[in-house]
């Protein structure tokens, strides 16, 4: 097995793990917790379709970024589109989340959870076919 294979698989076990966790924090009522564990689990993912695709994965401080590094990996796949939505949509709550003092609605969370998971649900695919 490649390098490049075996690091892919790291950051699907690590998107998988986050997802583990959002689920949970979710069935438990820690919202905060719960949201942010989807969009790490959604990070990861990239991180792992991006190093399967193409060789590599950017690290930035500027998770928007992530977006157009997701973007560029896929290529013109027809889950592309719905792809960049998931990840923007977490990417776009990371710092609310994080750091914001407002109460979460379940509802939100629930809809970035599910977001998180197609974006794991893509990874899978994607690794395992690498």
């Amino acid at each position: 097995m490649s390098e490049q294979h075996n690091e892919a698989r790291a950051h699907l076990q690590h998107a998988h793990d986050f997802l583990d966790g959002a689920r949970a924090n979710l069935a438990l009522g820690n919202l905060r917790a719960a949201s942010s564990d989807a969009v790490l689990a959604g990070i990861r993912a990239k991180d792992a379709m991006s190093t399967a695709l193409t060789g590599s994965t950017r690290k930035s401080d500027d998770h928007r970024s992530a977006v157009k590094e997701l973007s560029t990996a896929l290529g013109k796949r027809p889950e592309t589109p719905a792809a960049e939505r998931a990840l923007t949509e977490l990417v776009k709550f990371k710092t609310p989340i994080q750091y914001s003092t407002q109460r979460i609605e379940e509802t939100r969370v629930t809809g970035l959870v599910r977001r998180a998971e197609s974006l794991v649900e893509l990874a899978d695919e994607i690794v395992t076919q690498g």
